[in-house]
């Protein structure tokens, strides 16, 4: 994660859930505390979404395994250098797989 990345972690309403102010504040905490601040060494233009590129420089620099989103713009490069990037869904199956064998 970056600092710009974790930056954006703000207090929203979705459509169908409304978080809590409390449980915002603890899941930015918990994030705080376990996630790895990295800085990024490669700078990509790949995205059709411009103001994407910063994430695939944070998940190749980070040497993920996964990006993990929604965003179209994002799934369309599958795979992306070492980089699978899935669903929401699709994670959740490979968790469920791996937990549940």
């Amino acid at each position: 994660m970056s600092d710009f990345l974790f930056s954006t972690y703000t207090p929203r309403e979705l459509p169908t859930v409304q978080f809590s102010e409390s449980a915002i504040q603890n899941l930015i905490a918990l994030l705080n505390e376990k996630v790895e601040l990295i800085e990024t060494s490669f700078h990509f233009d790949d995205c059709r979404d411009k103001k994407d590129n910063f994430i695939l420089d944070l998940a190749v620099s980070g040497n993920a395994n996964y990006l993990v989103t929604g965003d179209n713009d994002l799934l369309i490069l599958n795979p992306f250098e070492k980089v699978e990037i899935i669903s929401y869904q699709h994670f959740q199956d490979i968790v469920l797989t791996i937990i549940n064998p």
